[in-house]
C-alpha cells in the first residue's frame, strides 16, 4: 500500500512508518524514532554533507531507534542519471521485435523488469534478460515481461523478438541549409529497422575535399538530428550515414545537398516590387490632380 502524508507531523509519520518497507521523503529529521528499521529515500539536501544548490538525486539509508545506517549518497547524492533506459525500437506492438539499452552508473546492481510489446505469433526469444511471462493483449499484440540485472558501471542491451531480424536498417534524410557567412546544414535522419531497432548511427559530411564527423542527437527510436557548418562558397556537400541495427547488420546511405552561395531573391520579388512602385506612382499622381 502507498500512503500520501503530505504535511504530516511526527505522530502521523510514526503511524505511517509502522510496517512500511520504505519511505520517500522530501525532508525529514534524524530525531524521528522508528520502532523497526525502515528504508528512507530523501532529497540530496537533507542529510550528510550538504549538496549546496538543489540538484536532482537521492540519498538512501536505514533508520531505526539506534541511529542511521547509510547505504549510499552520503557525501555525494545519487543522481537521477545514474540509471538510464533507452528504447532502440518502438514499443507499441507494431514490430515483431524490441530492444532497449540499459545503463547502470550507480554503485549497486540494478534489477528490474521490462515489458516488450510484440507483434507476430512466433515463439518469443530473449537476449540480455530472462523471459518471465507472456500475455495476450486485446489490442492484438503480446506483452512479454523480461527480468533484467545490470551490475554497477555496466550496460546491457535487452532484446526480444518473434521473428529473425533479416534486413539492415533503412534511412531517409530531410535537410535545410541556412546561408550567411557560412552554410549551416540542418540534418534530420529517419532511420528504421523492422525488428530489433537501430543500435547506432554515424554521419559524415564532405565538402571542398575535407570531411568531418557530425554529432547526431537521438530524439527517439527513429529520429537522429545534427548540424554542420561548411564554407558557403562551396555550394554543395555530400552527406554519408552509416546505420547499424541491434543484430549487427549495417547500411550506408549517401545524399548530396546544394545551395546558392548567397541568398538570392525569389523570382516573384522583382515583379512585385515593380507593381508596388507603379501603384504608388499612380496614387501620388491622382492626389496631385485632385489638389
Amino acid at each position: 500500500a502507498i500512503e500520501n502524508r503530505t504535511g504530516a507531523g511526527k505522530a502521523e509519520l510514526l503511524e505511517a512508518a509502522s510496517g512500511a518497507d520504505a519511505i520517500l521523503s522530501g525532508h525529514m529529521h534524524e530525531n524521528y524514532v522508528y520502532e523497526e528499521p525502515v528504508l528512507m529515500v530523501t532529497n540530496p539536501n537533507c542529510y550528510g554533507e550538504p549538496a549546496g544548490t538543489a540538484i536532482p538525486g537521492f540519498r538512501f539509508f536505514w533508520v531505526d531507534p539506534t541511529g542511521i545506517e547509510w547505504l549510499g549518497g552520503v557525501s555525494e547524492p545519487i543522481r537521477l542519471d545514474y540509471w538510464s533506459v533507452e528504447y532502440l525500437q518502438l514499443n507499441d506492438g507494431s514490430s515483431p521485435g524490441f530492444s532497449a539499452l540499459i545503463e547502470n552508473g550507480g554503485p549497486w546492481p540494478l534489477n528490474g523488469t521490462l515489458r516488450a510489446r510484440l507483434s507476430g505469433s512466433g515463439e518469443i526469444s530473449v537476449e540480455g534478460g530472462e523471459l518471465l511471462w507472456v500475455r495476450e493483449s486485446r489490442l492484438g499484440y503480446r506483452v512479454a515481461a523480461i527480468s533484467v540485472s545490470v551490475g554497477p558501471g555496466e550496460s546491457v542491451t535487452v532484446s526480444a523478438w518473434t521473428e529473425p531480424d533479416a534486413d539492415p536498417p533503412e534511412a531517409s534524410l530531410e535537410w535545410e541549409v541556412e546561408v550567411k557567412r557560412s552554410a549551416v546544414i540542418y540534418l534530420n535522419w529517419t532511420v528504421r529497422d523492422d525488428v530489433l531497432g537501430v543500435a547506432e548511427a554515424e554521419c559524415q559530411v564532405s565538402a571542398g575535399g575535407e570531411s568531418k564527423e557530425v554529432r547526431l542527437l537521438r530524439l527517439d527510436e527513429d529520429t537522429f538530428i545534427g548540424t554542420v557548418t561548411v564554407p558557403a562558397e562551396l555550394g554543395s556537400a555530400r552527406i554519408r550515414l552509416r546505420a547499424v541495427d541491434v543484430s549487427g547488420k549495417e547500411s550506408t546511405f549517401k545524399e548530396e545537398v546544394s545551395w546558392a552561395e548567397t541568398p538570392g531573391a525569389p523570382p516573384w520579388l522583382l515583379p512585385a516590387v515593380i507593381g508596388a512602385a507603379a501603384l504608388a506612382a499612380a496614387v501620388l499622381l491622382a492626389r496631385r490632380l485632385r489638389s
